[in-house]
């Protein structure tokens, strides 16, 4: 080989080469390119949190919402907003900005409060009967109910009341004692009532004597329900609606109450039909009745059973056991002494004359009948139970 061809064998080389590094992308700063990065991925989006429940995890008749508060010993007739956390317990906060939660209880739909022990027991649509602790030995009724719109409209109509009202014109020093009846209602304004005795004798029915209220009612559209006028100067009254169920609740300067049902028939139960409530007891002095037995402090429970039905007679027998005694006999007068109403007939030693109006189909107002007359608070034997039907 001589040396021209040698040249232009390494020229061949070198131009080989050079081809070579240009299709691996080299050469340098002769133009080459080198390939872009691999882009990282993309951050995975966070999660949004799960919405907290809206029902509470013991008690389905419970939702978030804002609630109506009554408290007859303290005249009171604020709201109370509840909302649930996220393991679905509720927590309270006052119209006065303090804040409580429910710590549930053996049974669902009954509650005492974290903080100050309050007792609680929820009904049907969210109506709940509450045995307040007063921060010492006392415990004294409130009422619970789903805040709602309601025009004078909803006030229209025929209905059964029963009262826990202040006796005497003493104001908040006196004792509460019986009035129950019927009120009609048209354009807000009362078109006639009826007042029934408060004493009766068996066998004997019930007198009810007919009246005409000089009262009105008008919307509050500050705080909400309706604001009395006339003989109603004063009164402030809410209504509630679940369903069929319509419920007016009248509230007075000094802690008066009256519970409003619409006046309709009541049917007749089945022989055998048991039913359980709660019940929470307000003596003439306004406070809570108490007892040992009590699981919840100032709620009772109650236990009846229908043994027999006589339509003819208009009457109804049933077993009743309250806080776990022995069951006794009862016997009630259907729709009377108005249509919508019961009476429970007294028997001397076992049990109390009463008068029984369902408010709602989960919320019955019981009163003693033929109530000695108290003096002082605290010192007659009358009484007015909220029966709240277990779920």
């Amino acid at each position: 080989m001589n040396a021209s061809t040698s040249l232009r064998l390494r020229y061949l080389a070198a131009a080989t080469a050079a081809l070579a590094l240009a299709a691996c992308g080299g050469g340098g700063s002769d133009g080459g390119e080198s390939p872009a990065p691999t882009p990282a991925p993309a951050p995975a989006p966070t999660p949004a949190p799960a919405p907290l429940p809206t029902v509470s995890a013991t008690c389905d008749q419970l939702t978030s919402g804002t609630y109506r508060l009554i408290s007859p010993v303290d005249t009171e007739a604020s709201t109370v907003n509840v909302s649930m956390d996220e393991s679905g317990t509720p927590q309270l906060a006052y119209a006065d900005g303090t804040s409580d939660s429910l710590k549930a209880s053996a049974e669902a739909c009954s509650f005492t409060t974290a903080k100050n022990a309050d007792s609680l027991v929820v009904g049907k649509g969210g109506v709940t009967v509450v045995a307040a602790n007063d921060g010492g030995s006392a415990r004294y009724p409130a009422l619970l109910f789903p805040e709602q719109a309601a025009d004078v409209a909803d006030l229209t109509g025929t209905w059964n009341r029963i009262a826990w009202q202040r006796a005497g014109n003493g104001g908040n020093s006196q004792p509460f004692g019986l009035e129950y009846g019927a009120i009609s209602i048209a354009a807000g304004g009362i078109t006639g009532a009826q007042f029934c005795e408060t004493a009766a004798t068996a066998g004997t029915p019930i007198a009810c004597t007919a009246a005409a209220p000089q009262a009105s009612f008008a919307a509050n559209a500050s705080g909400g329900g309706f604001t009395g006028a006339g003989d109603a100067a004063g009164v402030r009254a809410f209504v509630f609606k679940n369903g069929t169920d319509t419920l007016q609740v009248w509230m007075e300067e000094d802690g008066s109450l009256s519970l409003l049902s619409k006046q309709a028939a009541l049917g007749y139960p089945a022989v055998g039909a048991a039913s359980s409530s709660w019940n929470v007891q307000a003596t003439t002095s306004g406070a809570v009745f108490t007892a040992a037995t009590d699981t919840l402090p100032g709620i009772s429970t109650t236990s009846n059973t229908t043994t027999a039905v006589d339509t003819a007679a208009g009457t109804i027998t049933r077993d009743s056991s309250n806080a776990g005694a022995a069951a006794v006999s009862q016997t009630l007068y259907n729709n009377a002494p108005l249509p919508g109403m019961r009476v429970r007939q007294g028997v001397a030693g076992s049990v109390s004359a009463a008068v029984m109006l369902p408010l709602t189909s989960g919320l019955t107002a019981v009163a003693r009948l033929n109530a000695t007359e108290a003096t002082t608070p605290g010192t007659g034997n009358g009484f007015l139970v909220l029966s709240v039907s277990k779920p």
